[in-house]
């Protein structure tokens, strides 16, 4: 078994089990979990979520936010890839979503928003800065961060340095040491 759907499954809080599945390289998880120790021992893995589970702001002018024991679940393990699915074209709630919580994810190493456009100025990507350990981001082929970043695939971590040394730049914000280093 290579991948494991179980995005959606909102009671669903623990992956135990799967400890023993040594192949597995996807798993959708839904935004209820909080307990992934179960993937520990295998190679990185790439972790599926939907935005859209979130639903909409209980009032208007709140922003849509990760619980912060799902981060902390996925902060567990050593090293994560991130898929994110979201809203895209038609669906307009990207300014109902708190991007700047995607920046407490400290472990991830690649992030890949797939179905998931928003579009911002690069002032508003400091949360990116934050991703000490990723090497590797894509935004969403057909959305307006592609465009208005040439493409918006940065598929090595010396790419990925220069998109965050840029974000300081025009943030006027002083790079941290392992954008520079």
């Amino acid at each position: 078994m290579r991948e494991i759907q179980a995005r959606g499954c909102a009671k669903l809080t623990t992956l135990q089990g799967l400890q023993n599945c040594p192949a597995l390289e996807v798993v959708g998880i839904p935004m209820s979990m909080l307990d992934v120790t179960a993937l520990k021992g295998l190679p990185t893995i790439t972790l599926a979520f939907d935005i859209y589970e979130l639903g909409k702001p209980k009032a208007k002018g709140q922003l849509v936010t990760i619980s912060k024991p799902f981060i902390e679940a996925i902060n567990s393990l050593p090293a994560v890839k991130l898929r994110l699915k979201g809203p895209s074209g038609s669906w307009h709630g990207t300014k109902d979503f708190d991007l700047m919580v995607l920046g407490q994810f400290q472990t991830v190493q690649s992030l890949q928003f797939d179905e998931f456009d928003f579009s911002c100025s690069l002032e508003e990507l400091t949360w990116l800065v934050q991703l000490q350990k990723l090497e590797n981001l894509t935004f969403y082929p057909r959305g307006n961060m592609s465009h208005r970043l040439d493409g918006g695939v940065f598929d090595s971590p010396r790419k990925v340095k220069a998109l965050q040394l840029k974000i300081c730049q025009e943030a006027k914000i002083k790079p941290p040491s392992h954008v520079v280093g």
